[in-house]
């Protein structure tokens, strides 16, 4: 049974993803590392070619040998160079000619940008081809987070609801479901930090499911450290997580000898990583802690790249800016700390852990310039943080049907039902260039007021109200004679219609076992 739930959300999460992939590459950062996967799969490397083009040298920085190299983690360019091999082969055979519209413009290739701003046949077919295979890399990512983030739910209670609204939760009632669409390397972080978190969960004495967890804890050490590591090789933030992970090994394990040799499995899977990447920066640069963003200081002032700074107003802007706000574009995560206190109660050791990473990543980032992430949806940089956030919603679900309130169920997977509503919203729209059309008009009227981070704190122009106004994102609803609105409430119907038996057979199912138990 629960088997069968996880392949029904995880096919279906599948399937939605796909139905609102925008089917191309839309932000520089992304054009770039897709760049460096192409010189992988053609040079045998990772180095940038010259011809930048629109990217006018963003996210690029000259290395030793005078030859350009990515700022951002090398591991997506080297997962995504077989599938770029796999694009140029599907490219080759021409199947858009005639049909050069229905491949939707990558912003970063030629004019793609103004093409699709200004509803133009893109000018670049093969290349935009190519891409549009590898757009669909985050589609399959996303969906692995969702598998590895149902395991970790299972590690904390054996309510096969709360485990399921949890994950569906995850799966389409946060941003994960529009990022799904773009190209960006946070759910590829995320999936490693996920796999991590999974690994130590089996290494916790007081959430062990059955006894024999103990047997290969080194193993588990090792991979938890080595994957860990790896989100740390596709975005740099995930070695935010290490200080807490690493407190949280080292609490479960000091006890006894397996313990003790899962910690050192676990520091030396890490360390063995950190050293690869530090090497690959003293390679380039001449420094382990040298990735490319200070390289050149006009880069910094040019492009906008991070550095410290006060954290009061980033912590709005992540927080409750119109813009960018977590708890306006993931009100899922205030179900979730509405829950906290059963997280708390049954894994005090796992909830300070969770704690203080959220905590600590929340006020590193607002501490940053470039708090903002850039023209995506809401707060990018803290998409890796929003599994844990919405955790203890499964251990409020089993408390509910536990304690037979199932008017506590019904009002949770009502919750869970609107946050879906909400971030299918955000799926139809397409953010990127809405942010580019509200730039131009910007610079057109000279509002000094929306330069810079100004324009995520203004409610005239948030996404929130204006995303279903604005051209539509997927590429397979491009052709669907509805509009946007009509779309969205269509797509929430049947979204919900595929939900609300699944749900309702499971807390059938759970409350039938409930009574077989003996009181």
């Amino acid at each position: 049974m629960e088997r069968a739930q996880k392949i029904a959300i995880i096919g279906l999460t599948l399937l939605l993803y796909t139905v609102t992939n925008y089917g191309g590459i839309r932000g520089p950062d992304e054009e770039v590392m897709f760049r460096a996967g192409e010189s992988l799969l053609d040079r045998g490397n990772l180095t940038i070619a010259p011809d930048l083009g629109p990217l006018a040298g963003f996210g690029v920085a000259r290395g030793r040998d005078g030859q350009l190299y990515s700022i951002f983690g090398p591991l997506q360019s080297i997962l995504c160079a077989p599938l770029i091999g796999l694009g140029r082969r599907i490219a080759a055979t021409g199947w858009y000619e005639g049909r050069e519209d229905i491949v939707p413009a990558s912003f970063y290739v030629g004019d793609g940008l103004m093409e699709y701003l200004q509803q133009t046949t893109p000018s670049h077919p093969y290349e935009d081809a190519v891409r549009f295979v590898v757009s669909f890399y985050n589609v399959v990512v996303c969906a692995a987070i969702v598998g590895v983030f149902w395991s970790v739910c299972a590690r904390l209670t054996p309510s096969r609801t709360g485990v399921l609204l949890s994950a569906t939760l995850l799966a389409l009632g946060t941003p994960l479901w529009p990022y799904a669409g773009k190209f960006n390397s946070d759910p590829t972080a995320l999936l490693f930090v996920l796999i991590a978190a999974d690994q130590l969960l089996r290494l916790d004495p007081r959430l062990r499911p059955a006894a024999g967890e103990a047997r290969g804890a080194a193993w588990r050490g090792l991979v938890a450290g080595v994957s860990l590591g790896l989100g740390t090789a596709a975005h740099i933030s995930a070695c935010l997580f290490v200080p807490f992970f690493a407190g949280y090994c080292l609490y479960n394990g000091w006890r006894s000898r397996a313990g003790r040799r899962s910690v050192a499995a676990f520091a030396s899977g890490f360390g063995v990583v950190l050293i690869l990447l530090g090497y690959y920066n003293l390679a380039r640069f001449g420094s382990v802690f040298e990735t490319g963003r200070t390289v050149s200081l006009t880069d910094v002032q040019r492009f906008g790249y991070g550095y410290f700074v006060l954290p009061w107003r980033g912590l709005y802007g992540l927080l409750l800016s119109p813009g960018k706000g977590l708890l306006l574009y993931s009100p899922a995560v205030v179900l979730g700390l509405l829950c906290w206190r059963h997280l708390q109660a049954k894994a005090p050791a796992l909830s300070l852990t969770l704690s203080g990473a959220v905590a600590f990543r929340l006020l590193f980032m607002a501490s940053r310039s470039d708090w903002h992430g850039g023209f995506c949806l809401g707060p990018r940089y803290l998409l890796m943080m929003i599994p844990f956030m919405i955790l203890p919603v499964a251990l409020w679900v089993e408390a509910a049907v536990r304690e037979r309130r199932w008017w506590r169920l019904v009002l949770c997977s009502l919750a869970v039902l609107l946050c879906i509503s909400q971030q299918l919203y955000f799926s139809l729209g397409e953010v990127s260039s809405y942010y580019h059309a509200v730039k131009f008009a910007v610079l057109s009227h000279h509002q000094t007021a929306l330069f810079g981070d100004g324009v995520y704190m203004v409610w005239s122009v948030a996404p929130l109200g204006h995303l279903l106004a604005w051209r539509r994102g997927p590429f397979l609803l491009q052709g669907l004679p509805l509009s946007n609105q009509a779309l969205w409430l269509a797509g929430t119907l049947i979204v919900w219609a595929a939900l609300v038996p699944l749900i309702v057979y499971s807390a059938r199912c759970e409350r039938g076992e409930g009574r077989k138990q003996p009181s």
